[in-house]
């Protein structure tokens, strides 16, 4: 079983990254640090799948000092990036300092999507068949907003529930999770 983050903000699905400043918000920021200390508490070693427009050096450091895996994914979050872009090998050499990583496109364009364990899926099913998914497919996938305190409003209804649906129990799942399955590592 392995274990991974696809590190991006509230909007990077929503409102593409070049139309907008950007900075990791605060609420993001926080979950990525839950998911960590969580890791940390179950001896687990993740990918973290990062976005090239969140080069926040304290945050990577952070990440590759609990021993966790340095990924890309994208380097906006556009749909049809692909790994030999580049951008998305600027971005990888920055996080790494080198060519050599694991890639995981936005919305699954040019890499297979594991299952339906993770994203919407994790907040939004129920425990037991969020676990099955995970024991068939093998891979667990959340993003910080998956699991944020603060994901904040939205004005389109379809938004708002794919975004909102479980967020008040998918901290308990990944908990719950970390504690049932044994997360090979990357």
């Amino acid at each position: 079983m392995i274990f991974t983050v696809d590190l991006e903000d509230h909007l990077s699905a929503i409102e593409p990254l070049k139309k907008r400043p950007y900075k990791l918000c605060l609420d993001c920021k926080e979950a990525v640090f839950w998911i960590l200390a969580q890791l940390q508490v179950y001896n687990v070693k993740a990918i973290f799948y990062v976005l090239g427009m969140i080069y926040e050096k304290d945050l990577i450091e952070e990440i590759k000092s609990g021993g966790h895996i340095i990924g890309s994914h994208g380097f906006y979050h556009f749909k049809g990036e692909r790994i030999n872009d580049n951008s998305n090998s600027l971005a990888i050499k920055t996080l790494n300092g080198d060519l050599h990583t694991k890639y995981r496109s936005p919305y699954w364009f040019s890499t297979k999507r594991p299952g339906k364990a993770g994203g919407f899926y994790l907040r939004a099913y129920p425990y037991s068949q969020l676990k099955d998914e995970l024991i068939r497919t093998g891979v667990l996938y959340l993003h910080p907003h998956d699991i944020t305190l603060g994901e904040p409003a939205n004005k389109n209804p379809y938004y708002w529930l794919k975004r909102h649906l479980g967020l008040h129990t998918s901290r308990a799942k990944v908990v719950q999770l970390l504690k049932e399955i044994k997360f090979d590592g990357p």
